[in-house]
């Protein structure tokens, strides 16, 4: 039994290579999917302030308890970061 493999050449476009209808759209899609991935892995996490929060709240009828209240106002008097913010939100709710 042998094992010869057939190898073939790629045209450079696996799109072509598969038999797309329009492969070079298919190519460019792909590449720009490629970038704005990488793009995104490079941004800045988004930041809700809080007043932003404070409008989104009052549209979706969302009310914070006074214990969430005296924790965002701890927070902003100790300038606690992002990530403090969210570790002390976790904290005070996995106990």
């Amino acid at each position: 039994m042998s094992n010869d493999k057939k190898v073939t050449v790629g045209s450079g476009n696996v799109f072509a290579d598969l038999g797309f209808a329009n492969p070079e759209e298919e190519l460019l899609k792909a590449k720009l999917d490629r970038e704005l991935r990488a793009k995104r892995a490079r941004a800045k996490p988004f930041v809700l302030g809080a007043v932003a929060f404070a409008q989104i709240s009052a549209v979706e009828g969302i009310k914070l308890t006074p214990a969430m209240k005296r924790r965002a106002a701890k927070a902003d008097k100790q300038g606690l970061t992002a990530a403090q913010r969210r570790r002390a939100i976790i904290k005070a709710y996995s106990k």
